[in-house]
């Protein structure tokens, strides 16, 4: 021991310094892995967000070409129907002048 001890306070002292930088050292990878967390959620968001998009554009066009087909059978069903008084005035026509 010299000087009343301080050879081993110094050693202390750093002893306790290294283990304060381990620490450290471990706090700054647990944050590193937090901030690649962090980055990694933000980008499955990101994604999710663009399905959403891409849901939505098509759930749109599907409810437009459901509605057009829906248009297009009533017209179809109309003449459909057309088509059996046609016929059933043309046979009273063609009898009523025989």
């Amino acid at each position: 021991m010299s000087e009343n001890g301080w050879d081993e306070v110094k050693k202390l002292i750093n002893y306790r310094i290294d283990e304060q930088g381990t620490r450290l050292e471990k706090i700054e990878e647990a944050l590193q892995a937090i901030r690649e967390d962090i980055s990694t959620k933000a980008a499955t968001k990101h994604e999710l967000e663009e399905l959403e998009k891409e849901f939505n554009a098509f759930k749109l066009q599907y409810t437009e070409t459901v509605t057009k087909l829906n248009a297009k059978a009533g017209m179809w069903g109309g003449l459909a129907g057309l088509i059996p008084v046609v016929i059933t005035l043309a046979i009273l026509a063609i009898s009523s002048v025989i």
